[in-house]
This record gives C-alpha cells, sequence and structure tokens, in this order.
C-alpha cells in the first residue's frame, strides 16, 4: 500500500500547530524564569500585603508563581504545618486570577494540586469532613488532567491518608498501592518510594506484620530512601524497629534504633527528638516502665506539634 504525500494545505496544519507548541514551549519557559523572580519578591511583603499584591498586580498572573507557591507548601507540610495552608492560601489566590492566555488544561492542574494541598492541610489539622469536600473538588476536575499526569498519582496518596483518618483501613491501603504504581509508572521514583514507605506504615497500623515487614524491609533493600531525607529516613527506620520488635528480633530492632541515634546526633534538635521517640517507642511496644523514653516522647510532641509517627 503507498501512501500519497502531504497536501500543501496538510503540510501548513502541521506547520502552524508545530508552530504553537513551540510558542507556548517558550512562554512556559519564560514564565518559570519570571516566578524565579516573582516568588522572592512576594514573600518579601508583610503578610498582610501579599494578597493584595497578587489581586492588584498584573504582574503576579504566573502559572510558575503558582508551581513555587504550592512546591513551598508540599514542602511545609511536613515541618511547618502552619505556613502550608498561608502558601495554599497565596497559591489560591495566583490560579484564580491566571489569565485565560494560560489554557484551560494548565489552569486545571494548578486546581486541582491547590484543592489537594488545601485539603491535605484540612486533615491534618483533624477537619476531615472540610478535607473530604476538597477531594471530591479536586477529582470532579480529574477529566480535564493529560492521562497519567502525576496529579492523578498525588490525590490516590493524598485520598488513602484520610481513609486512614476515617478509620478505612481497606480503602487506604488499596489507594496508597495504586498511588505507588501510577508514580512508578511515570516514572517517579523518589514519590513511589514515599508511597510505599507510607503504605508499610498503614499495614503495620492494620497489624498486617508481615506485609509491612516486607515493605519496609525493600524500601532499605532498594535504596530509595536517603539519610540525606530526615523524615522518610527515619520514618523506614522507625517502622522497622517496631516490626523488629513485634516478631522479637530484638537485636535488628536495636540496630536501627542506635543507626536512628547516631546518624541524628549531630543533626539539628528536631531530628534529635525524632531519633528519641523511635526509641521510646520500641520500649513502649515492649512493655518497658521506664519513664525515660515516655519523657523523650513527651518531648518529641511539644517539638513537633503531632504524636503521630516520624513519617
Amino acid at each position: 500500500m503507498t501512501r500519497r504525500p502531504p497536501s500543501r494545505e496538510e503540510i501548513r496544519l502541521a506547520r502552524r500547530i508545530l508552530d504553537t507548541v513551540e510558542i507556548r514551549l517558550q512562554e512556559q519557559a519564560a514564565d518559570r524564569k519570571r516566578a524565579a523572580r516573582l516568588l522572592p519578591e512576594l514573600l518579601a511583603l508583610p503578610p498582610a500585603e501579599r494578597g493584595a499584591a497578587i489581586a492588584e498586580q498584573a504582574r503576579f498572573d504566573s502559572p510558575g508563581l503558582a508551581q513555587r507557591l504550592l512546591d513551598l507548601a508540599e514542602a511545609a507540610s511536613c515541618e511547618e504545618r502552619g505556613e502550608a495552608g498561608d502558601f495554599v492560601a497565596l497559591a489560591q489566590q495566583v490560579v484564580d486570577r491566571l489569565s485565560p492566555r494560560w489554557g484551560r488544561a494548565e489552569t486545571a492542574i494548578l486546581q486541582v494540586r491547590t484543592l489537594g494541598l488545601e485539603s491535605e492541610a484540612r486533615r491534618q489539622q483533624g477537619r476531615l469532613a472540610a478535607a473530604e469536600v476538597g477531594l471530591r473538588q479536586a477529582l470532579d476536575r480529574l477529566g480535564l488532567l493529560p492521562v497519567g499526569h502525576a496529579e492523578r498519582a498525588e490525590l490516590c496518596r493524598l485520598l488513602a491518608r484520610l481513609r486512614r483518618d476515617q478509620e478505612r483501613e481497606d480503602e487506604a491501603i488499596a489507594l496508597m498501592a495504586l498511588a505507588a504504581a501510577r508514580y512508578e509508572a511515570l516514572p517517579d521514583g523518589r514519590r513511589a518510594a514515599g508511597c510505599r514507605l507510607e503504605l508499610a506504615w498503614l499495614h503495620l497500623e492494620a497489624e498486617e506484620i508481615e506485609d509491612a515487614l516486607r515493605l519496609f524491609e525493600q524500601a532499605r533493600l532498594a535504596g530509595d530512601i536517603g539519610v540525606d531525607e530526615a523524615g522518610p529516613y527515619l520514618s523506614l527506620l522507625h517502622g522497622l524497629a517496631l516490626v523488629y520488635t513485634d516478631f522479637g528480633r530484638d537485636d535488628e530492632a536495636e540496630a536501627a534504633v542506635a543507626e536512628a541515634a547516631d546518624w541524628a546526633r549531630s543533626r539539628p534538635r528536631r531530628d534529635r527528638l525524632r531519633a528519641q521517640r523511635i526509641a521510646a517507642s520500641v520500649a513502649e511496644r515492649r512493655g518497658e516502665s521506664d519513664l525515660a523514653p515516655r519523657r523523650d516522647a513527651w518531648r518529641w510532641r511539644q517539638a513537633a506539634g503531632e504524636g503521630g509517627p516520624a513519617r
């Protein structure tokens, strides 16, 4: 079967499409550079003036700025939860005022991510019903996102966390496993490893100890979680210490506790408290009555503002 050569009209159409794509890519690259300048300018303003600046100054019409604010919100959600909500609120203002020239798909991606992080902030505050509403709004917009986009995986992860807090364990485990698989397919190895670590904790909390041990040990052997990431690294050691304790493998549990303590010795106070909390939770798991580990756990809760494991 012979193919006919394209007509002049088809060639012109293909060139117009390629030119449009090239222009859009150039605009996005320019916007990312501009956003790198806009973010420090915005954050240099007093907090009370930032919202008004976004509303009144056209220069803040920038998808790249919204992305950077959401990146800050995501990072803060693990350490400085109060700040996370502030960054999400600023990002929401930017997204709400984006010019139509940025396109429906790009705006939808930002809306989904904003709703997801806003819902995560509500979940962390214990406002589970409000978190459910936000995630449902994000899910309603999924049809506007490209197939296989990372936000589809992230919404599974956020919904799994909510289901955990709602004590719907089976749904939480299924959703977190789906999130890990979707990140692996992208591929995004770092986020996939994070989801597998959270999945291990879900199995541990459901008292599915063998599944938890398998996932924790796989994470250890794969080396996807490095010592440069304090939260995930200590979470891995914490989980290993607990499952080894449950299986009566006390020497391995003590080795995980010691590794956390050695690593944290030269780290900031927050990480030292995290390592101490691992020792305290292992002691509690064994039914030991020594008050020192319990005081360490109390100090950790005071420093971290929450009582969950370092994960």
